[in-house]
């Protein structure tokens, strides 16, 4: 289907009959997504005079662009009627894996062949992919901006009030999975972009993807007489193969009573809170890979080394069904369980190290703010805002005097308000034995141990079970991500089941 896709001279997106609004939000996207495509290249309204031009250039920000759009191209994003947009997004179309082949195999996300129709109107795909550029990536990147609950603007609104539509999804899931050309893109890497699609058939999430790999994943058999326990253990076992890493264990998990191995990927999850390749780490320091799949009983022996016993957990930070959250978390409403139990335990440290690790920890030692992927490792100056966000403090003077605290508290940690929000959802903050802190997987409990599997760039939890262990999902430990412990532990075997 890739190669057809791909020399087909246009291809049509059917997205289902007409309905009350559905001609608005059409035309919508055209209108809207044809001025986010100028704004992206950075290509100037013809109207504008020479000094607008002159000054276009110098203020064309990106966090403040629903400003520049009514400036520069009169157009208003609160004046749109972006609810039949969110209802258009919204249709079974956008929810089915095979559709990423379809946009992402065929390039019909680069080029102007892809068409999306609904009833007898139609957009080119191009104006729709600008269109989701600006909106997701532009809130995403909104460097701090946190209004209150009362006063949202678009696509604010919309979004708290529809929350995060399918086709955005899809959109998410389609771009990640078409970064970079076919040569260099991992299997694994298009399994997990994609957890949050659906299949008829569990084993498409699977197949879907094969053609759209690397060469090296080309030779995985699609054969539909396996059932899927099977295609899952010997997907694993190709997988690991193929790349000499345990990248497909890496993930956030949601369930601790499967009938497949712990150590199989979950094929349908909801958002991750955070997924590999997020941040970049190397807990296992590169240590060469030491893995052994015992045949009959469906169990993965690999090397690495006990991290330490969990003994506290808070969480997890459950992210809403909306997908998304459009102002800060607890700013207007009641704090929740999970960001009590934190400013809670935060009070009980004392100690400027303890405290400095802590919010470190929460955040990934990453700065998130302004940028998707993150920077490492997070600024000192965090810790002036952490002071006044966990620790009850006020900044010191010195700080104040070199800042612009005029903008108020609120506005002083959005920085590291907005780098929290990127890591807290579906995740439990924990401790272990020893005096360590590490962000987790969704169903990490006190008792579980902390490994650091050779092959694994994060830390794993894991649950003693049957003379063995469950995998249940990866994790940050501070001050351990970069291999600092290889070589300090002795090396031991670990069984999962």
């Amino acid at each position: 289907m890739t190669v057809i896709y791909q020399q087909a001279s246009s291809v049509i997106s059917w997205l289902g009959e007409a309905t009350d609004d559905s001609d608005e939000a059409v035309n919508l996207i055209q209108k809207f997504g044809s001025i986010a495509r100028a704004y992206l290249h950075n290509e100037m309204p013809d109207h504008l005079t020479p000094n607008q031009k002159i000054s276009y250039s110098i203020h064309r920000p990106y966090q403040h662009w629903r400003e520049f759009l009514e400036e520069y191209y009169d157009f208003s994003v609160n004046g749109q009627n972006l609810i039949a947009i969110w209802k258009l997004l919204g249709r079974p179309y956008w929810t089915r894996v095979w559709m990423v082949q379809e946009l992402v195999g065929g390039g019909l996300l680069k080029d102007s062949r892809g068409v999306l129709v609904c009833g007898s109107a139609s957009v080119g795909m191009i104006p729709f992919v600008c269109l989701c550029m600006l909106i997701v990536s532009g809130v995403a990147l909104t460097n701090g901006e946190y209004p209150r609950k009362g006063s949202l603007v678009e696509p604010g609104r919309t979004f708290d009030l529809m929350g995060h539509p399918q086709g955005f999804v899809m959109w998410e899931a389609a771009m990640t999975c078409a970064l970079g050309q076919q040569g260099n893109r991992s299997l694994t890497h298009l399994i997990k972009a994609t957890s949050r699609l659906k299949a008829t058939d569990s084993r498409d999430k699977i197949y879907a993807f094969v053609g759209m790999a690397q060469d090296k994943y080309q030779s995985f058999p699609v054969d539909y007489s396996k059932p899927l326990r099977n295609v899952l253990t010997d997907f694993v076992k190709f997988m690991v193969k193929a790349d000499g890493n345990l990248d497909i264990l890496l993930g956030n998990r949601f369930q601790t009573k499967r009938d497949e191995p712990s150590w199989t990927p979950e094929l349908f999850q909801p958002e991750h809170g955070w997924v590999p390749g997020f941040a970049q780490f190397r807990a296992d320091g590169g240590t060469p890979l030491t893995v052994d799949f015992e045949e009959g009983n469906d169990s993965l022996r690999v090397k690495g080394i006990l991290v330490g016993e969990v003994k506290k957990v808070i969480g997890p930070e459950v992210l809403p069904e909306s997908g998304i959250r459009m102002y800060p978390t607890d700013h207007d409403d009641e704090p929740s369980e999970y960001t009590k139990g934190i400013l809670t335990f935060a009070k009980s440290l004392t100690a400027p190290g303890e405290q400095e690790m802590f919010w470190r920890t929460l955040i990934l030692n990453h700065n998130y703010q302004g940028t998707l992927m993150g920077t490492y490792p997070a600024p000192a100056d965090f810790g002036q805002m952490a002071d006044v966000l966990f620790f009850g403090k006020p900044p010191s003077q010195e700080y104040i005097d070199g800042s612009q605290l005029n903008l108020g508290l609120h506005e002083f940690i959005a920085p590291l308000r907005k780098s929290w929000e990127r890591t807290r959802w579906n995740r439990c903050f924990f401790t272990t034995e020893d005096g360590g802190m590490g962000i987790g997987p969704f169903c990490v409990k006190p008792g579980d141990i902390v490994v650091v599997l050779f092959g694994a760039e994060m830390a794993l939890i894991l649950r003693e079970e049957d003379s063995g262990y469950k995998l249940i999902g990866d994790a940050y430990v501070h001050g351990i991500m970069h291999g600092e412990l290889v070589g300090k532990r002795d090396p031991q075997l670990f069984t999962l089941r």
